[in-house]
């Protein structure tokens, strides 16, 4: 079944929502957020929609448009409500927005500036809302005949912070001068777009009813204007949702996820799809292709051993990487998915295990299982299954594994503590038996002797490799002392960190700003036992000197990631709402974040030009638990 999400600010739009659906039933996400999901039948199909009231304002748009694409896993989304007419529009009227402009971006000096950053719909959305205003067949979903006929406009809007309530206001002349296309004005749409942009396999648009004219706000609300736009509005968008249709994707992802499977050679930027955006990083672009070349050296023999595994339909069913952390379990299962993409061996879905999955849900499996059994009935377009419950949904999951090739990474594992190896061992008998396969990585082995695995320890890497990565490492990041630097005293820069490649590019990245001497200063050869206060030790002495290094805006970007779900990344747009800097401070704040190597960089699909900003786990762990001070 496919699946929409519609988000409103206001219970008057979210009652106008509600109506086109039946059998609703209520949901709360882990954060505390109140779902309603539902379903809608027309022209032969069924669409699950899951509706949401988040409230005003654009920053709180984009975080909960974020949260409802985590829950609900939609083909298309939208946001429905209200707005105020700018021009050519009357009381009662559509309006589907090509595209939506940020109109309080800019600089304030002696006179403010204008920096215009827009979100846009969706291309197909649009030209399906330009068909349907061209037929008016929507107007058959309202309940009553509206006094005069409404009409649909499909034209570009502003959204800002403010509630613009007269047409002599500084704000009103200023977006009339500065975005003299926007025919109406609103305060959600540009975080919500800007949010979205992330998803590329979503579709995305924003439908607003016409409510005032600007001036009369408050006499045309008390007349009830904004009940009738609210239900043109909502009436618009189910026509569409209607007359949509949905590719058969090969998985949903997040962009964590589709990181894996991105093509790695796009430059950084910033912001996507605007002639403003080109500059922000122009002059030191940072490679998705040199992350990856970081990320990777030393571990080819591995990486064609797992490769080699998988294919064998002999072998296991499942691979489990395990080793200390900062040692490069999650880049060699990334790579393993990105080949995995390349030669058509396997559809690839990916969960990072977080401390949601060992809540208890009253189902006989873990919630980590469940999970899974979600994330495969998804990435097959299976979504029916996703309600069913227990044996039944095991059942069905298990007939799909034999007839189609899947394999699902599983990272962090660590993060389920004693239900790691329940959930393994539940998940390798669901995949014997069939073509798809599994791969695990944790920090804590597996127990093999209770279930078919093959075991692959990660160990530090070897003098010569750790020594490339180095060279790797000044290179891509143009540290002169090291470059410069014999190869027998980096040996034994390696030799000291334990080869960890994290914490080889931590020290190293230290010389950004310090001599190599100091930044190894303190350190000799590394060889963790288990116990693991020894192990955190180490990394929070290597972490507390590179904070002492960066900045205090990328130490607010850091912040913000930190916050995040587990596993989850952020683009730069959101940074931007999050943290409140400007374009240029965030810049420098990205690339102060990346130089010091805090800041993970992936390309978020061969499709689109955006980046996706994450954390290392232990990163994550550092900031939230030795600055932010969350409990452990």
């Amino acid at each position: 079944m496919s699946r929409a999400v519609m988000l409103t600010a206001l219970p008057v739009e979210y009652s106008a929502v509600r109506t086109h659906l039946t059998d609703l039933r209520e949901e709360t996400h882990p954060q505390g957020t109140v779902y309603e999901r539902g379903r809608f039948l027309g022209n032969g199909q069924e669409w699950e929609v899951g509706i949401v009231e988040v409230g005003a304002g654009n920053a709180g748009a984009a975080v909960e448009a974020e949260r409802a694409i985590a829950h609900f896993k939609p083909n298309i989304l939208f946001f429905v409500g209200i707005a105020g007419g700018i021009k050519d529009v009357a009381i009662g009227d559509v309006v589907a927005a090509t595209k939506v402009y940020g109109y309080e971006s800019g600089k304030i000096g002696e006179q403010f500036f204008t920096c215009p950053e827009l979100g846009q719909s969706a291309y197909a959305l649009v030209q399906r809302a330009r068909a349907e205003a061209r037929k008016g067949e929507w107007l058959k979903r309202l309940s009553s005949s509206p006094a005069s006929q409404p009409h649909v406009l499909v034209a570009p809007i502003a959204a800002g912070e403010k509630v613009v309530a007269s047409k002599a206001s500084d704000i009103f002349k200023f977006i009339k001068a500065s975005y003299n296309d926007a025919i109406a004005v609103e305060m959600e749409g540009f975080g919500f777009l800007s949010a979205a942009f992330a998803y590329p396999n979503i579709k995305t648009i924003v439908i607003r009813g016409i409510s005032d004219l600007i001036d009369g706000k408050f006499e045309a609300d008390r007349a009830g204007s904004q009940e009738i736009a609210s239900r043109h509005a909502s009436a618009f968008a189910f026509e569409i949702l209607l007359k949509s249709t949905i590719e058969k994707f090969e998985s949903y992802n997040t962009p964590q996820v589709e990181s894996v499977i991105a093509s790695s050679n796009q430059k950084l930027d910033i912001q996507e799809n605007n002639e403003d955006s080109s500059r922000i990083l122009d002059h030191e672009a940072i490679s998705t292709q040199e992350q990856f070349f970081i990320d990777l050296i030393g571990r080819s023999n591995e990486e064609r051993e797992i490769l080699e595994h998988l294919v064998d339909s002999h072998s296991f069913p499942a691979i489990g990487i395990w080793g200390m952390g900062g040692i490069g379990k999650t880049r060699i299962a990334r790579e393993v998915a990105l080949e995995c993409k390349r030669q058509s061996l396997f559809r690839v879905a990916w969960i990072t295990a977080n401390q949601i999955f060992i809540k208890s849900t009253g189902s006989e499996y873990s919630p980590a299982f469940e999970t899974a059994l979600d994330r495969v009935a998804q990435m097959l377009d299976r979504n029916d299954l996703t309600r069913l419950e227990g044996e039944k949904k095991k059942n069905e999951i298990a007939s799909l594994l034999r007839s189609n090739s899947v394999l699902l990474i599983f990272d962090n594992m660590e993060s389920l503590h004693e239900e790691q190896d329940k959930t393994a061992k539940d998940l390798i008998f669901l995949f014997s038996g069939s073509r798809s396969r599994l791969i695990f990585t944790s920090r804590i082995r597996f127990a093999d002797q209770n279930y078919p695995i093959y075991l692959k320890k990660l160990e530090g890497l070897d003098i010569e490799s750790g020594i490339s990565l180095i060279r790797t490492i000044a290179k891509v990041k143009n540290i002169e002392q090291v470059k410069n630097t014999n190869d027998s005293i980096l040996g034994k820069v390696s030799q000291k960190l334990g080869g960890l490649p994290l914490a080889l590019n931590l020290v190293v990245s230290q010389v950004n700003a310090i001599d190599l001497e100091s930044a190894i200063e303190g350190f000799e050869d590394v060889s963790f036992s288990n116990n693991d206060d020894d192990y955190s030790r180490f990394y929070k002495f290597i972490f507390l000197d590179s904070w002492r290094l960066i900045d205090i805006d990328s130490k607010k970007i850091l912040s913000v990631l930190a916050e995040r779900p587990e596993g989850s990344g952020e683009t730069a747009r959101y940074l931007k709402f999050a943290t409140n800097l400007s374009e240029r401070d965030l810049r420098n704040a990205i690339q102060k974040g990346w130089k010091y190597a805090f800041l993970e960089i992936q390309a978020s699909s061969e499709e689109s030009g955006s980046k996706i900003y994450s954390l290392h786990a232990l990163t994550r762990n550092f900031v939230r638990t030795d600055i932010l001070e969350y409990p452990k």
